[in-house]
């Protein structure tokens, strides 16, 4: 069987379970980045709805994140965030992180 083939099967299982694409794959072992990735390769194919993304700048793949304080706190406070780009790579960003250091590490990252 080739690793289409076994992915095509795992993804019908997964479109089976009802699960989300992360829960499933976490069950199955299989990293959700992989899964992002088999998603785009076989498209509606396989069912999603996800096609591959069309090629653009890092700029416009950038999407600002605004945090809103808590109430009764003079700044927002959290110890750390996740940022998932649209190729499935996860950054973890800690609290007062250098805005021109994340962008720089987005572009890198959004170019694999």
């Amino acid at each position: 069987m080739t690793r289409a083939e076994e992915m095509r099967e795992l993804f019908g299982r997964w479109r089976e379970s009802g699960q989300s694409l992360m829960a499933f794959g976490k069950a199955e072992g299989v990293s959700y980045a992989k899964l992002l990735y088999w998603r785009r390769k076989f498209g509606e194919e396989i069912g999603g709805s996800v096609q591959p993304a069309a090629k653009s700048s890092t700029a416009d793949r950038f999407v600002p994140l605004q945090v809103a304080a808590e109430s009764g706190s003079a700044e927002p406070r959290a110890e750390k965030f996740e940022v998932w780009l649209s190729n499935g790579v996860s950054v973890e960003v800690p609290s007062g992180f250098d805005e021109a250091e994340l962008r720089r590490l987005v572009g890198v990252l959004a170019a694999c």
